[in-house]
Order: structure tokens, then C-alpha cells, then sequence
């Protein structure tokens, strides 16, 4: 599988996992966003996630569930089999954001990568302030700085292979 299929079955996954923990997802309100840019803007001094689309990523209170993951680094591993095949592998360090109305949701997303295939779970983060701060934009007439939500963010690490 390659990056984007492996971010798909996350997703697919996670929104999976909504009524385990009690919620029913056709009612609640969920923007899945598959491999955003993080970057800086100049002009409004904070960090910034960037659709594809070229919008931005803002925190609103009309979402019960808003997630997006972030590629941070990567290497290329090579592997070679009795010198006659050489494959190409690279392990790539994630990072999944997200920020819900579900105190300790962070907890079921972590389930999920349990039953991906080349997934595996580093360390995570539950600093909501923080975590709003660094990664989201918050507009005030659509949402209040963290007040009702719980903030997430999980490092992983996935593998694609290139052959």
C-alpha cells in the first residue's frame, strides 16, 4: 500500500470506531483530512495546516471530530535477498492531530493502528492547549479556544514499500 492508502484505512478506521465509544456517526459531525502541509505563515505569525485545496485547516466548533495527519520525516531503507533483489522501503515518522468533543478519544484512535498493517504507534500527546495552539487555527466566531475540546496527537510510524 502506498502513503495515501495507508492515511484512508486510518481514517476509515477511526470513523469506524465512532459508535464502540458510544457514538452514532450519522449524526456526528466528522472532516477526515488525509495529508496536510504544516507550515509557517508570516503574516499571521503561528503555524498553519494546509488543505491540498489550499485553504486552511481551522478548528471548528461545528465538527465533533477533526482530524488530519502530517508526514515529519522519513529514510529509505534498502533490503536485498541473497544479493539478487534489491527492494526499496521507507519508514515514515507521522503524525495524526486531531481535536474532539470525547475526552480520552485518543485511546480509541491508538486501537485502530492495532489492526493496520505497517502501522505502528510511537508516542501521543493529550496537551489540549498546547496542541490547539501549534497546530490549529482557531477562529473566535466559530470556536472558543479548547473549552469543549480534546485535543490529540499521535506519532506513528508507517511503512511503504516502493515495490
Amino acid at each position: 500500500m502506498n502513503t495515501e492508502q495507508i492515511i484512508l484505512q486510518i481514517n476509515q478506521s477511526i470513523i469506524n470506531r465512532l459508535p464502540v465509544i458510544g457514538c452514532d456517526p450519522t449524526t456526528w459531525n466528522v472532516q477526515a483530512n488525509g495529508l496536510l502541509k504544516f507550515v509557517w505563515n508570516s503574516a499571521d505569525k503561528q503555524n498553519m495546516l494546509r488543505l491540498d485545496s489550499g485553504d486552511w485547516l481551522v478548528r471548528d466548533d461545528n465538527f465533533d471530530l477533526q482530524f488530519c495527519h502530517l508526514i515529519e520525516s522519513g529514510i529509505a531503507n534498502n533490503e536485498t535477498d541473497f544479493q539478487a533483489e534489491k527492494r526499496v522501503h521507507l519508514e515514515k515518522s507521522c503524525i495524526l492531530v486531531g481535536v474532539c468533543k470525547t475526552k480520552l478519544f485518543e485511546e480509541q484512535v491508538i486501537r485502530v493502528f492495532q489492526n493496520i498493517e505497517n502501522t505502528q504507534v510511537e508516542s501521543f500527546s493529550t496537551s489540549t492547549q498546547e496542541l490547539l495552539r501549534k497546530y490549529w487555527i482557531v477562529d473566535s466566531r466559530t470556536s472558543s479556544l479548547g473549552f469543549n475540546d480534546w485535543a490529540f496527537a499521535i506519532k506513528y510510524k508507517m511503512i511503504v514499500r516502493l515495490d
